[in-house]
C-alpha cells in the first residue's frame, strides 16, 4: 500500500512537470500580443475574434 502511494505521487508530480511549462507557454502566447496591442491603444481584443468563420469552417470539415 505504501508502495502504491509513493507510485502514485511520483506519476502525478511526473505529470504536473509536464503540464507546467505547457501552461506557461500558453499563457506568454495570450498575454504577449495583449501587451502589445495595450501599446498601440488597443482595450479589446474582441472585435479581432470573430470566432464565427473559425466555427463554420469547422463545422465544413466534419461532413
Amino acid at each position: 500500500m505504501i508502495k502504491f502511494v509513493k507510485d502514485l505521487k511520483m506519476h502525478l508530480l511526473t505529470g504536473i512537470s509536464y503540464m507546467l511549462p505547457l501552461i506557461i507557454g500558453a499563457s506568454l502566447v495570450i498575454a504577449i500580443p495583449k501587451l502589445i496591442g495595450l501599446g498601440f491603444g488597443i482595450t479589446s481584443l474582441d472585435p479581432y475574434a470573430n470566432q464565427t468563420k473559425i466555427f463554420l469552417r469547422g463545422k465544413m470539415m466534419m461532413k
